[in-house]
């Protein structure tokens, strides 16, 4: 190219130094970013000039000193070539050698958009008219020309700042407008556009993009291993090929195009993904060259002769093995199964045993594999990689050999499965519309991350169903909403690929045709954890009571009991789940005295009454010791029989001094806590009230009447009946001697209460045989029969009484010491009786009690005592005749008449027996 000095003023020199400057830092800061392994600098080839091309004369006659200017359109090895350094000479024709440009990308994208590029953008189309919109007047410039002299300029500026005499501000200047401006845009769009293409695969574990690795994981809705997907790009006519197992598909993404086996092609721009079966799935592809046509990288070149004043010239090739374009698979080798073992507690178990069976497809049953081992590390147990065969067809069974020692046989463990089935996860019962639905989510067994979510018996209100679903990382951010579709059983399903392993909440939502988003549960699935969950269901106890009365048999309810574990419980496991003095529970009996307590775990327990029934006595203690005896049980039970005894007051009711027991004491029963009359209640012929059932409370007794012949006892005895049914001695009470409050082993009390005896009056009338009062007959009282222990002695006044005051009740002998003047003593001494005769105050004369209708002797109160009156009669005396006198028999004979006198006197008057003197 001609230059031509002095072209832009000061302003565009400049200018010029700016955008050197600018190429600099722009070139600057790029990385490296391929290896050209195939493009050999040493090797030259031909530069050929082709036409020498004038700049516009439009331009000439606005741009002062430009209308001589021209540069020559060159070719480097059959493609069009360009000045970079527009201000030195075009090389002159020849071989050369070139280097690869790398750390320029705006002269890669200039060569590569370009005009005579292999993807010609924007202006530079074959079809766009550029001579049209820059110098439609310069008729000896073709539209070519002019897209080879403006692709020309570009790259001199991108690559040395350079412009040859373009600038775009006095462009503007010179031609009006945004002439120059618009020049320019041309050249931004085409550094905006991205760096040529280079054959990749996005996402690709590689820098450079050059490796795809497809990883299956498992379609729920089909029952296929499915692969990630991967994009491949490159320029428009690039293609990679591959060979395929006759049981692997390629999809192409977003198309219904798909293949299976055979050679397989992808071009530039196409995502492809991989499916297969699980069942006699294929072995997996190992990384392969799938490098196909038009895989190869653009380079850009710089051209240079040696020579220090020629320009250095670009251009551009095709490295042909720059990039080669691979990829693997990596299928399902097969499915490993896990179980997640625990009891129905929750407790993890590790000394199940477990074996694993597979299927004979040729005798049609099941055959031992082999045993699952317990990863302590995961706390399950597992199969091991199961691999899918002709002869097992992907059938496998499970049977748990060995349940541990304290679960029930019944539960043990059994299930059939196969690699390419579902196994449940979450199966709960929510409410859907008043009716109740039955949520099932499941994993397959050959990928515990897609995950397949059921609702059964749903209402045929109900129109969409949907399952929101994210991960507990990524939170509500990465939600799917998963829609359910009802399939032809009824049951709506749908699928989900949990990609990441971890916790995913579930929420399930419905509409009715006059409600949206309804909630009706939440859930979360764990895909860190696969397999299923064997539940091993503990022995458990039960221990029930049947309440009695311990006498009648009367069952009683309500009656309250707790069971303690005496010592530490624990699970099967060894886990201590009630420590020694825990409680375990309580139970109340019912109304027919039963009451049980279940769900209790092996061991020894304690069951104590601990809400007596009124009344009663709390019963005693229980020890009870759960164990199995039976291999096979599934539930242990003990029953109890526990009676209760009434708790029973007695009173007695003695006489003080002698102890004897008497009847006809009445007391009252009060309770002084609910301040109300339990009752009044008599002593028996044994001089005993007893009472039962007494509530526990304060009470106190106190006589109300007392037996006949002693004194009223008025005190007060308080007790209290405890919450143990039991009796004990209440601090309200004075001082008693020993033996009034008396409390058996049982708890039941005896309150004594002692009597002194009553006191009484014996008056003697005295009187001769007409009626008269006789005064100064002498009376002697004993206590004896033998008339030795005085009581007292008395003597008749003026009116013939005489008494013997305030004497005690009892029986007595009454002598007369001494008769009247005139008047015969009574020899035989009187028996007198004054006491209580079967409760009765009684007055007898020589045992005989006394008639009611005697006149001459009686019984009465006098002064609050009871007074005895007796008559005793003294006939005159005379000198009795010695034994064997000749008088004798007249004597005799007078007393006969005396003695028939006085009987027909007596019998005339009709009185009661009188006790006179003997003749």
């Amino acid at each position: 190219m001609k230059k031509v000095k002095y072209l832009f003023p000061r302003f565009g020199k400049m200018l010029l130094v700016l955008l050197i400057v600018l190429s600099a830092i722009t070139v600057s800061s790029v990385n490296d970013e391929f290896n050209v392994n195939a493009w050999d600098s040493n090797v030259p080839h031909g530069f050929v000039r082709i036409k020498n091309i004038r700049y516009p004369e439009w331009w000439g006659r606005k741009v002062p000193g430009i209308s001589g200017w021209s540069t020559w359109s060159t070719q480097y090895d059959g493609r069009w070539a360009y000045c970079l350094e527009s201000s030195k000479n075009t090389p002159p024709e020849g071989s050369y050698a070139a280097d690869v440009i790398n750390n320029n990308p705006n002269v890669r994208k200039m060569l590569y958009y370009g005009f005579g590029g292999p993807n010609p953008q924007g202006e530079f189309q074959a079809g766009y008219d550029l001579k049209a919109a820059i110098c439609p007047n310069d008729s000896y410039l073709t539209n070519d020309d002019v897209k080879y002299l403006l692709t020309h300029i570009f790259l001199s500026g991108a690559y040395s700042g350079d412009w040859n005499g373009f600038n775009e501000q006095l462009f503007n200047q010179y031609f009006g407008g945004s002439y120059g401006t618009n020049i320019m845009n041309i050249y931004r769009r085409i550094i905006a556009l991205p760096d040529p293409p280079t054959p990749s695969f996005s996402p690709s574990p590689s820098a450079l993009g050059t490796v795809a690795e497809f990883t299956a994981h498992v379609d729920p809705a089909t029952k296929q291993q499915i692969t990630n997907t991967v994009t491949f790009n490159g320029k428009s006519d690039a293609v990679i090929r591959m060979t395929l197992p006759d049981n692997v598909t390629i999809h192409i993404a977003g198309t219904t195009a798909e293949k299976t086996g055979g050679v397989c092609g992808v071009y530039a721009g196409q995502g492809f993904y991989f499916t297969a079966p699980i069942v006699n799935g294929p072995d997996d592809m190992p990384m392969t060259d799938v490098t196909g046509s038009g895989c190869d990288n653009f380079i850009a070149l710089a051209i240079r002769t040696g020579s220090a004043t020629n320009q250095t010239e670009g251009s551009w090739s095709w490295d042909p093995n720059a990039i080669r374009m691979s990829m693997s698979i990596d299928w399902m080798e097969g499915a490993e199964f896990s179980i997640n073992k625990v009891d129905n507690f929750g407790e993890k178990i590790s000394n199940a045993e477990f074996d694993l069976q597979q299927w004979n497809s040729s005798t049609g049953t099941y055959e031992y594999l082999r045993d699952m081992n317990y990863d302590s590390s995961s706390s399950t147990y597992k199969t091991g990689i199961l691999v899918t065969t002709d002869l097992n067809q992907g059938k496998f069974k499970i049977i748990e050999s060995g349940v541990p020692s304290g679960y029930t046989q019944s539960s043990a463990y059994e299930q059939e499965f196969s690699i390419d089935g579902f196994v449940e996860r979450v199966n709960i019962n929510p409410d859907m519309e008043g009716s109740q639905v039955n949520v099932k989510i499941s994993s397959m067994i050959a990928d515990k991350n897609s995950i397949m979510y059921e609702v059964y018996d749903v209402p045929s209100s109900v129109t969409v169903i949907q399952f929101p679903t994210w991960s507990e990382n990524g939170g509500q951010d990465d939600v799917d909403w998963v829609r359910l579709s009802k399939e032809s059983d009824g049951v709506w399903r749908g699928y989900k690929y949990m990609s990441e392993n971890g916790v995913y909440t579930i929420h399930g939502y419905y509409n009715t045709a006059s409600a949206v988003n309804l909630n009706f549960f939440g859930s979360n699935v764990d895909t860190t954890s696969s397999g299923a969950t064997a539940v091993n269901n503990r022995i458990m106890d039960k221990i029930s009571v049947t309440k009695t009365d311990e006498t009648s048999g009367e069952k009683l309810s309500n009656v309250k009991f707790e069971v303690f574990a005496q010592n530490d419980i624990t699970s099967p496991q060894g886990t201590v789940e009630l420590k020694a003095g825990e409680s375990a529970g309580t139970l109340t009996t019912d109304s027919n005295g039963y009451a049980e307590l279940d769900n209790l775990l092996l061991g020894t327990y304690i069951v104590k009454e601990i809400e007596v029934p009124p009344g009663y006595h709390r019963a005693a203690d229980q020890t009870v010791t759960l164990s199995i005896s039976d291999t096979t049980a599934e539930l242990v039970t003990c029953d109890l029989s526990i009676t209760n005894k009434q708790n029973n007051l007695k009173i007695r009711k003695v006489d003080k001094d002698s102890g004897e027991l008497l009847k006809n004491g009445y007391f009252d029963i009060f309770n002084i806590t609910d301040n109300k009359l339990v009752g009044n209640y008599a002593t028996d012929d044994n001089g005993e009230i007893n009472l039962s059932k007494l509530e526990p409370d304060l009470y106190y007794i106190q006589e109300t009447k007392q037996p006949d012949g002693y004194k009223l006892n008025d005190e007060k005895y308080y007790f209290v009946i405890n919450s143990d049914g039991n009796a004990e001695i209440s601090d309200r009470n004075d001082a008693y001697d020993d033996g009034t409050f008396v409390i058996d082993s049982n708890g039941d009390m005896t309150i004594t209460a002692k009597n002194e005896i009553n006191l009484c009056n014996l008056r003697i009338i005295k009187e001769n045989d007409d009626g008269k009062a006789l005064e100064g007959a002498e009376f002697t009282l004993y206590s004896d029969e033998d008339c030795t222990e005085e009581v007292d002695v008395q003597v008749s006044d003026k009116n013939g009484e005489l008494t013997f005051e305030r004497i005690v009740v009892g029986d007595y002998y009454l002598k007369e010491t001494e008769a009247p003047k005139g008047y015969r003593k009574i020899l035989d001494p009187i028996k007198i009786s004054l006491k209580p005769v079967d409760g009765k105050f009684t007055f007898m004369i020589n045992d005989k009690p006394i008639d009611e209708n005697d006149e001459n002797n009686t019984l009465t109160i006098e002064n609050y005592l009871y007074t005895g009156t007796m008559t005793v009669i003294n006939e005159k005396g005379s000198l009795l005749p010695s034994t064997g006198s000749s008088m004798t028999i007249m004597i005799i004979g007078a007393g006969c008449a005396v003695m028939t006198g006085v009987l027909v006197y007596n019998y005339k008057k009709k009185k009661g027996e009188r006790y006179t003197n003997e003749d």
